[in-house]
């Protein structure tokens, strides 16, 4: 289950993923103009794309594949059937090209371990900021994003706040956490990225910037591994 969608997965023998299936039950029936059931709707297009989009995610940074493309879901229609009585004779009187039972399935070959995937999805953001991360060859990019997932989890934070902030929760699951570690990764991404930064940006020419930014790209990295297994009880995702 990722939220309330019911996910199923094909694996084969060596733990290899097949397809993955996840379906959409107790949706509206809704009609065109002409009275056909409609193939579908935007709410459930806004649905479907965000479940899609967080199992991409997940999978790519477990297996290193982008199993899945969202940007094909409605390539073809889903697989379709009425769910109760009232919607059989619906569906024997109607024309229609779905189902009420929606299913969508795409197939890969990677090793992979989906039962993290349930726990994530009120997150399903910030997952996506670390994928995304971990997509990106640039550690530029990849430092950036991954500062994502920490304003995500602390979004009405800026400055010294932030700071205090990340080490109030961090320090909760991590006694060791030094309490100037994310300060020198706020101040370093100004420097990446900040406008009025332009006499201090971090100089990708510069060996000595390049090996402060790996190291603090570690720190980053581990920070944000934390946050996802741990996070914060902001939840502003709907």
């Amino acid at each position: 289950m990722v939220g309330t969608t019911p996910v199923s997965w094909k694996v084969t023998e060596g733990n290899h993923l097949e397809a993955v299936i996840f379906e959409f039950t107790g949706c509206d029936i809704r009609y065109s103009e002409t009275g056909a059931i409609l193939p579908t709707y935007p709410e459930l297009e806004k649905k479907a794309y965000r479940v899609a989009n967080y199992l991409a995610d997940r999978i790519f940074v477990q297996t290193g594949f982008d199993a899945i493309d969202p940007n094909h879901l409605f390539s073809e229609p889903p697989t379709i059937s009425p769910e109760n009585e009232s919607e059989e004779v619906e569906f024997k009187t109607k024309k229609k090209s779905l189902q009420k039972e929606f299913q969508y399935s795409w197939s890969m070959e990677g090793l992979f371990e989906p039962s993290p995937y349930a726990h994530g999805f009120n997150n399903s953001r910030a997952h996506g900021y670390y994928a995304d991360a971990m997509r990106v060859a640039s550690p530029f990019q990849k430092f950036e994003l991954l500062y994502k997932v920490v304003e995500y989890f602390f979004p009405n934070k800026d400055g010294t706040d932030l700071d205090v902030a990340v080490l109030a929760h961090v320090i909760q699951h991590d006694v060791n956490y030094k309490s100037d570690v994310f300060e020198q990764l706020r101040v370093l991404r100004s420097k990446i990225v900040h406008p009025h930064a332009k006499k201090v940006h971090v100089n990708p020419q510069n060996i000595a910037d390049v090996r402060d930014l790996r190291l603090k790209l570690d720190q980053m990295r581990t920070l944000v591994d934390l946050l996802l297994a741990h996070p914060t009880n902001v939840g502003h995702e709907k």
